[in-house]
C-alpha cells in the first residue's frame, strides 16, 4: 500500500495567480493619471474579471482600488477646474461633465427625488362594459 501524501506536498488545483503585490502600487499610478481602473488590466495584460477576484481574494488591493478612485476623482476634478478657468486650451466643458458622470457616478449624477401626496381613484372592471 502507498503512503499517504502529506497534505503541505500535494499540489494546488487551477492556474497560478498572476498577481503581485507591486500591482497595487501600479494601480494608485495609473489612477493618478486619471485613467479608469478597468483599464489598468490593459496596462498588466489580465482581463477584467481578474481584477475584480483580486479585489476579493487581496485585501490589498482593493484598498489599491478605493485609494486610486480618490486619485483618478482628483486628477479629474482639477481638470474641471482649470478648465472652468481658462487655463486648459480646447476645454470641452459638456464632455468633461459626461466624463464625470460617467467615471464617478456616486459623486456626479443627477437624482430627482419627487415627492407628493396624491390621492388617485382606482377602479377595477370586470369587463369593458363597467369602464
Amino acid at each position: 500500500m502507498t503512503p499517504k501524501k502529506d497534505p503541505k506536498d500535494k499540489l494546488k488545483v487551477g492556474a497560478k495567480t498572476k498577481y503581485k503585490p507591486e500591482y497595487c502600487d501600479m494601480l494608485i499610478e495609473h489612477r493618478k493619471q486619471g485613467l479608469g481602473y478597468h483599464s489598468f488590466a490593459a496596462v498588466i495584460k489580465v482581463d477584467i474579471d481578474t481584477l475584480d477576484n483580486w479585489c476579493d481574494k487581496f485585501p490589498e488591493f482593493l484598498r489599491a482600488k478605493k485609494r486610486g478612485y480618490a486619485e483618478s476623482l482628483l486628477y479629474n476634478e482639477k481638470m474641471g477646474i482649470a478648465g472652468a478657468a481658462g487655463k486648459l486650451k480646447g476645454f470641452n466643458a459638456p464632455t468633461w461633465i459626461f466624463r464625470m458622470k460617467c467615471m464617478f457616478r456616486s459623486e456626479y449624477t443627477e437624482t430627482i427625488n419627487v415627492e407628493g401626496n396624491t390621492k388617485t381613484e382606482i377602479r377595477i372592471a370586470k369587463d369593458e362594459e363597467d369602464l
